[in-house]
């Protein structure tokens, strides 16, 4: 039976590319995907370098998404993850070949490596130790849990499978180039190559080995070049460089003061684990840093927050905008795609479990329009699950199921981006959008159908702004609105006719309901409320990402409107 893995590889996987195409050849898997979800060209090029191997039946392939086909095991990794069978003795091929043949899903469990660190390299030759400390315990020390388990997964298939004999290791902080590169750069990048010099243990065999904390794994230290450590002396002087390179880069920002003493912290109470002379020469810089920069503790942990936030709001509006120039296929799990068709695109993220209810309403609509489903997942691990859920529901009223793997979080600005592709590949007319906490009864289509008309938009969620965004008043159906919500709404894709729609700041790209408003009424359209009746799922509604964003809705009102507050509706 194929066996298929996909590994999705990020910013600092390049040095690891090569010795995973080989590790999976070896092992017997058929097809390797290397999905780059980085954002510059080495994973590219480290692919690229990547020798061909004739004497061997498994295929390369590279590419920017991946959506499953045809049969046999698919097999989730991310860079630096490497699947295993439990049994030394035995190909990873093999392992799967003895599993049942109505065998569906696997979940194997993940182990960290660990090791000594170094300046460069993958690791794999120098990280021969597993992490058994239990999630906890190695939270307590500052350390990043990985996942617990990742799954494989068989189309056509429905028996999960416990204890089947593989697993998966992990090799996620394997130098300092790979941690600097993975965190992106600026003082978040030094501040993390200064965690991982401090965190990481200088002989495991030493630190802990007798005590059950690290075991041997040496399996796959063959695929790695020699590589030498980092004595304590060089680590010490890594961390000082790296924290005065956040100290330069802090005149501005001011991020290092509680940086610096959770830092400072992890380290006193990692001590017991490391090489004495490795702590206490790490211990005694960093405490030089913190007293250097204690004058601005008081105010570290706000802006702190502020510049982590901010860096955060810029990679997701980076990320739309390379959506919009670089569209991504879907996997059409359903059906067959209709240009003639309703688009009714929904965003999912935190609700996996509520896709099998969603789709049977949706399923059951009464209505003489097709309906073209088009799900946006901006949760990719729950990916395979999704895939599979839908695979196994009915079609009913729908034309087709699509559902897209979003390669980061970018919110409900993501509907926009699907209308835009839609648009753009002839579609015209109505979409209606929903959330997936949302109850709605067999006629809601047609319900929203009978709201649409061109440059206007109908929502169920509509009030009238007195001032600001939480200053609001009821309406009845068909009154103009000040303000209309995204979840049970019909618009005309005429609205993401120009790019100008995306032009929201980054800081906002999470508030598209507002943005969508005001974009339309400064264009002419009309905004108004819709007569469809709609339930909200209050259960679900408690995990809504919009309780987060409160605060922000008034200030992003403030932007929008000014000193026009009459403009708000």
């Amino acid at each position: 039976m194929a066996l298929t893995v996909v590994l999705r590889l990020n910013d600092g996987d390049a040095d690891i590319v090569e010795s995973s195409v080989q590790h999976y050849r070896r092992e017997g898997v058929d097809h390797i995907v290397l999905v780059d979800e980085s954002h510059d060209d080495e994973v590219r090029l480290a692919a690229e370098a990547v020798p061909d191997a004739p004497e061997l039946d498994a295929t390369v392939e590279f590419a920017r998404t991946w959506s499953p086909s045809g049969g046999g095991w698919h097999l989730d990794a991310h860079g630096g993850e490497f699947w295993i069978a439990s049994d030394p003795g035995t190909r990873l091929a093999d392992a799967f070949a003895r599993l049942t043949r109505d065998a569906a899903r696997v979940d194997a469990p993940v182990t960290r490596m660990t090791g000594a660190p170094a300046a460069t390299g993958s690791g794999l030759a120098r990280l021969t130790f597993r992490d058994l400390r239990p999630p906890a315990e190695a939270e307590s020390v500052g350390l990043t849990v990985a996942p617990s388990t990742r799954t494989a997964l068989r189309p056509g298939a429905d028996v999960p499978v416990p204890g089947t004999g593989v697993e998966v290791l992990r090799f996620d902080q394997r130098s300092i180039r790979q941690v600097r590169a993975r965190a992106g750069g600026g003082a978040e990048a030094e501040l993390a190559v200064a965690r991982y010099l401090a965190l990481a243990p200088g002989e495991p065999a030493a630190a802990g080995s007798a005590d059950g904390v690290f075991e041997y794994e040496g399996r796959l230290a063959d695929l790695g070049s020699p590589e030498t450590a980092l004595s304590g002396e060089e680590r010490a002087v890594e961390v000082r460089a790296a924290l005065l390179s956040t100290l330069r880069l802090v005149e501005t920002l001011r991020p290092l003061p509680d940086k610096v003493a959770e830092l400072e912290a992890a380290v006193r109470g990692y001590t017991g684990s490391l090489v004495g002379r490795t702590a206490d020469g790490v211990s005694r810089v960093v405490n030089g840093a913190g007293r250097r920069a204690g004058r601005a503790v008081g105010r570290g942990r706000a802006v702190t927050a502020h510049w982590l936030r901010a860096r955060g709001e810029e990679r997701r509006a980076a990320t739309v905008r390379r959506l919009l120039d670089r569209p991504i296929p879907p996997t059409v799990v359903l059906g067959t795609p209709r240009t003639d068709a309703v688009p009714l695109v929904m965003c999912l993220w935190n609700r996996p479990q509520r896709l099998g209810e969603i789709v049977r309403m949706l399923a059951a609509q009464e209505s003489g329009h097709p309906v073209r489903l088009v799900l946006w997942n901006n949760a990719p691990q729950h990916q395979a699950e999704l895939e599979r859920v839908l695979a196994d529901l009915p079609l009913g009223a729908l034309s087709s199921v699509e559902l897209y793997a979003s390669p980061a979080n970018i919110g409900g600005v993501a509907r926009f981006v699907v209308a835009r592709w839609l648009r753009n590949a002839g579609t015209r007319g109505a979409f209606i959008m929903l959330d997936d906490d949302q109850q709605v009864g067999p006629d809601f289509v047609d319900r929203m159908l009978a709201d649409y008309a061109p440059h206007t938009i109908a929502a169920w969620w509509a009030f009238a702004n007195h001032g600001s965004h939480w200053r609001r008043s009821e309406l009845e159906p068909g009154e103009d609105a000040g303000y209309a919500g995204t979840g049970g709404a019909v618009a005309d894709l005429d609205l993401v006719s120009d790019a100008t729609f995306f032009d929201l700041p980054a800081r906002y790209l999470m508030l598209e309901d507002q943005w969508m408003t005001y974009y339309a009424r400064t264009n002419g359209w009309t905004v108004r409320k819709s007569a469809v009746s709609i339930e909200q799922v209050m259960a679900e509604e408690s995990e809504n990402q919009y309780h987060g964003l409160r605060s922000l809705k008034d200030e992003f009102y403030d932007y929008l409107y000014g000193d026009r507050r009459g403009a708000g509706g």
